[in-house]
């Protein structure tokens, strides 16, 4: 249970070069402080020295209960190593005729002691704000101080109120999931105000949880069971061999092993065009192999099939080497058959495939298909053109009906906010937009219904208004050019304007086909002007 920080072990670097010291010696100088009551006792049997070099004189006894981390690390030897082993010394304290063992930590003076104080039996430490308990939390998870964390958490519950943010974030980072459901009402009443909602606190924290927040869910922390993102999902009903070109009866010069053990029979030149990572991978395994046959797998000089095992499934290897080569690409048609490609395509160095793979998620969104999703993996890729195309397709569907989609858990809840922030603006200023255009219409006579000397009594336009106030209504929640241009819409209206006027009412088709195309174009101006807070 030791956590592998070095820093804990005592050691410490010699004092200068060529020169040890002693394993017994007095190394309190004066760069050094003791720490205050009740952590400067010569009684003690240890002494923890903080990362801004103040002392802690403490039990030994106190913190194994406390701690199972210092327990196992107490129960090493403490001896101090000699000099001639080729080691520095341990750290000791002289103290009359003891000498007491100094252990450096990464914590700092003020974290330290605030720990310590929930381990002793004495008053517990006050705390005022979140960011005090925030790195007390990080070294009771540390050291694995249950008691300490549940104190801390708990003290999270009562902050939930007046410091709802910032909670939440650390709630999040250390599972706490009673304080973060305190938070909730309070995280939503925040996010009412987008524009001036402290963003920059949610860039360590899952989006996951935010959505939860923001759907009222019960569990705030709790990941969904079914996870779509990955090529796993078609690993057991694919083929156990791949087929050509990559069979064992293919032509090519090198064997490549998927994670679950399938062999594939690979081009190294092709590799070295397409995949040049992994073709580097290939030549490093052969040493100073030439690539030079025609026919079968080069060897190690003594007849032995060279292998490169790789991390992917066959899945997800038969779809990268199918991008590469001179063939039909694979269908890809799902988010969920795309992601898993990214990763494998930037670390073997595939540009052509990246290209493929970013034209595709661009399509798909285009298409409808899950653009909170492809939202989701453009960001985790840090792919932020592709991040800003999803965002604008996210609009036409509107983000209050988007599901949850397990790629949430992959980018910031700062990332996800930015998009709900998006929206949020475009669906504020479309709408209102698409008031103000009306009234100017009617006011100005520019269309056929405002000149129709019929249509001078403004209940013969009601219909007009009606139609107006629909649109932006609907503008509100999906805040987007194929909203205006809807169809049964736009065919209602013109149905009540024919029975509204029979003199301009059979010709308002036209007009109102021309304004629909022109405020279209007035959203796509306006929402790519906006576009800009995703880069935030």
């Amino acid at each position: 249970m030791l956590p592998t920080d070095t820093s804990l072990n005592g050691t410490s670097s010699p004092e200068s070069p060529g020169k040890q010291p002693d394993a017994a010696s007095d190394t309190h100088d004066s760069s050094t402080k003791e720490a205050s009551h009740p952590f400067n006792k010569p009684s003690a049997d240890t002494i923890l020295r903080t990362s801004d070099r103040v002392d802690f004189r403490i039990r030994r006894s106190i913190l194994v209960e406390a701690s199972p981390v210092f327990e196992d690390m107490f129960s090493i030897p403490q001896a101090p190593t000699s000099a001639a082993d080729g080691h520095a010394p341990r750290l000791y304290l002289s103290t009359g005729d003891d000498a007491v063992p100094i252990i450096d930590v990464t914590e700092d003076s003020t974290t330290m002691d605030s720990l310590l104080r929930l381990c002793y039996p004495i008053a517990d430490p006050t705390f005022l704000f979140p960011g005090q308990l925030s790195p007390i939390l990080d070294a009771a998870s540390k050291y694995m101080m249950e008691e300490a964390c549940c104190i801390l958490k708990g003290r999270l519950v009562t902050m939930a109120k007046s410091h709802p943010v910032e909670v939440f974030a650390i709630a999040c980072r250390h599972d706490a999931e009673e304080a973060a459901k305190a938070t909730a009402q309070y995280m939503r009443a925040k996010l009412a105000n987008m524009d001036t909602f402290p963003v920059d606190a949610l860039s360590d924290v899952r989006a996951g949880p935010l959505y939860r927040v923001m759907q009222k869910h019960k569990s705030i922390l709790k990941k969904a069971p079914f996870r779509a993102s990955g090529a796993s999902l078609f690993a057991s009903i694919a083929p156990r061999s791949p087929s050509h070109p990559f069979d064992k009866d293919a032509s090519g010069d090198a064997t490549l092993r998927s994670s679950d053990g399938v062999l594939f029979r690979v081009h190294t030149q092709i590799l070295r065009i397409g995949a040049p990572g992994l073709y580097a991978l290939l030549i490093r395994l052969m040493g100073n192999t030439v690539i030079a046959q025609l026919k079968g797998c080069p060897n190690d000089g003594n007849g032995q099939e060279l292998v490169l095992d790789v991390a992917e499934d066959r899945m997800t290897l038969d779809r990268l080497l199918r991008l590469c080569y001179p063939v039909n690409r694979p269908n890809m048609e799902a988010v969920s058959e795309i992601y898993p490609l990214i990763a494998p395509a930037k670390r073997y160095g595939m540009e052509a495939v990246l290209k493929v793979l970013k034209d595709t998620l661009k399509s798909l969104a285009a298409s409808g298909e899950d653009p909170l999703r492809i939202y989701a993996v453009a960001c985790a890729s840090g792919w932020e053109a592709e991040a800003k195309h999803a965002a604008k397709c996210v609009l036409r569907y509107g983000l209050g009906r988007s599901r949850y989609v397990a790629e949430l858990e992959d980018i910031s809840a700062a990332a996800y906010f930015r998009l709900l922030q998006y929206s949020d603006r475009c669906s504020r200023v479309v709408s209102e937009m698409a008031r103000k255009d009306a009234q100017l219409d009617i006011s100005k006579a520019s269309r056929l219904w405002g000149s129709c000397r019929k249509c001078l009594d403004p209940a013969s336009r009601g219909w007009w208004q009606s139609f107006v106030r629909d649109a932006a209504e609907a503008l509100q929640e999906r805040p987007s050019a194929k909203t205006i241009q809807d169809q049964s819409r736009c065919e209602r209206a013109i149905i009540e304007a024919t029975l509204s006027c029979s003199a301009c009412g059979p010709q308002a088709v036209r007009d109102l086909r021309n304004w629909t195309d022109r405020f279209s174009l007035q959203i796509e101006q306006t929402i790519d002007s906006v576009c800009v807070l995703l880069s935030g």
